[in-house]
């Protein structure tokens, strides 16, 4: 299962090893290149980056990412240890990431999930997978942004289990028609 960044690493690992993972859920993958993303991390970042030093702007980050209280403090120091460097190459590759040729070869069953409040960029992300994969199926999860896994863990749990048992789909959450 690959969240966010993790979907990206998680794709480029299936496309890697074809026949290495039988299951992946593949959850808020960017996979379109972000028009002038790449260029504009980096004089972006150097103008906002001394902001996670202060509480008050990880706090709003925290909020968008759907991270409670209880983890603030692991988040907010976690954001303190990351350097201008190793941050905006994470950004610059986040942005520019795109799917591999060989992933429509993956022998992998897949789930693809978006939130339907996730940006457009992200629910055409979603709907690139799907047309790439015969292998995959989609859905969208109602009434969420980026970041199921951490607001909601348990109910994002459950639909992992209810596709890999075939259980079908759970309330608040809706079919991806394949393109």
């Amino acid at each position: 299962m690959g969240f966010s960044l993790g979907a990206q690493i998680a794709i480029q690992m299936l496309s890697q090893s074809l026949d290495l993972i039988d299951y992946a859920m593949i959850n808020s993958a960017l996979v379109r290149k972000v028009p002038f993303g790449k260029e504009m991390v980096k004089p972006t970042i150097k103008l906002t980056y001394p902001l996670i030093k202060y509480r008050f702007f990880s706090k709003l980050q925290a909020k968008q990412l759907y991270i409670g209280p209880n983890l603030f403090e692991k988040y907010f120091k976690d954001s303190n240890r990351m350097s201008l460097d190793t941050l905006t190459m994470v950004l610059e590759e986040n942005m520019s990431f795109q799917v591999p040729d060989s992933y429509a070869d993956v022998k992998a069953d897949l789930l693809i999930t978006v939130g339907e409040k996730e940006r457009k960029v992200m629910k055409s992300s979603a709907i690139d997978l799907l047309s790439k994969q015969d292998r995959a199926q989609g859905i969208t999860i109602t009434g969420i942004g980026h970041g199921i896994p951490i607001a909601a863990p348990d109910f994002f749990n459950d639909i992992l289990e209810n596709w890999l048992e075939g259980a079908g789909l759970l309330l608040n959450t809706k079919v991806i028609p394949k393109c």
